[in-house]
């Protein structure tokens, strides 16, 4: 194959991956929620684990939890795990990060993964310091240095995806376009250029009815 068309498929395969990728504002904590609240813990072989202190850790999308109120924090084994509940929301477990299911028709869903934008965070910390090592395993841990404490809160990026009966589909325009079947690609053009925005949580909603149409 042409070296160019080469990188210019390169290029497409990171800008589709860039688009999916939905800036969500900022964080001033690691995890999801700022406390660790009660979890119920659903294993992929039936048994449920009701944890006392649990919550998501935004590095990755991945459970973490401590056994009392003070003691070291500890990240779940995403094998096993099948799903949560957390503060009333449920996150399924997609490629082993935790997905918070926004909506649901019958068995398809509507899933978010949260999670901090670690490439605009480094820029950002190396930029506004003197440090020339960014170590994240110092920025991601429970608690902060004091030279993190200048920093701004922590950058956020969303990625949306449908699950339709079992298939996951990135919600990006290509990729959603591609698991439609011709007769119903020009009802999907028509919504998506009336409009459409792949950030908003309304649209995406309308989008997950659209798909699960017969």
């Amino acid at each position: 194959m042409n070296r160019i068309v080469i990188i210019i498929l390169l290029l497409m395969s990171q800008a589709v991956s860039v688009m999916a990728q939905i800036p969500s504002g900022r964080s001033a904590e690691v995890t999801l929620l700022k406390d660790f609240k009660p979890v119920t813990v659903v294993m992929k072989n039936g048994k449920i684990n009701q944890l006392r202190y649990g919550n998501v850790f935004l590095k990755n999308s991945t459970l973490v939890y401590r056994q009392t109120a003070n003691s070291t924090v500890m990240e779940a084994n995403m094998d096993v795990v099948k799903h949560i509940i957390l503060d009333k929301r449920t996150f399924v477990s997609l490629d082993n990060q935790l997905a918070e299911v926004l909506d649901t028709i019958a068995d398809s869903y509507l899933m978010r993964v949260r999670t901090i934008d670690t490439e605009t965070m480094r820029a950002e910390y190396l930029n506004e310091s003197n440090y020339t090592n960014f170590d994240l395993g110092e920025v991601f841990s429970f608690t902060r240095s004091d030279a993190l404490e200048k920093q701004e809160p922590y950058p956020l990026l969303d990625k949306y995806y449908f699950v339709i009966k079992g298939k996951k589909i990135l919600a990006h325009e290509r990729n959603v376009r591609n698991s439609i079947s011709r007769k119903r690609l020009a009802a999907y053009d028509t919504m998506i250029n009336m409009g459409f925005s792949w950030s908003s949580i309304d649209d995406l909603r309308r989008m997950l009815e659209f798909l699960c149409e017969k």
